[in-house]
């Protein structure tokens, strides 16, 4: 919902505090998305090039909303998108951790 303080924001200490506590939140869970991607049946390669390639959509979607609608429609779409990975990610499974077998010792 940090996406949408911003609307309201109208000095640059309010845009500062934030913001601060916003980047505070999104890039305190990169740990947990990359722990899962680690942990996921795809393979992680894979997994990057799609976020790359989302975040190159985002970059140029963030561009088209600026001049085509208003600087202020970023926020909102900020929010939007926060809300539908909130989402996703609440619907993954986590995966079972299967545990290392000890090799039995044969006696020959």
């Amino acid at each position: 919902m940090g996406g949408l303080v911003f609307l309201f924001c109208r000095s640059l200490w309010m845009i500062t505090v934030f913001y601060s506590l916003v980047m505070v939140l999104v890039n305190g869970t990169n740990p947990i998305v990359e722990k899962m991607a680690t942990t996921s049946p795809y393979p992680y390669g894979k997994i990057r090039i799609w976020g790359t390639i989302g975040y190159a959509a985002g970059t140029q979607l963030a561009g088209f909303l600026y001049d085509a609608i208003s600087p202020s429609a970023i926020f909102i779409a900020f929010v939007i998108c926060m809300l539908l990975c909130i989402l996703g990610t609440n619907q993954t499974v986590e995966p079972m951790m299967v545990p290392m077998q000890k090799k039995r010792k044969t006696s020959q």
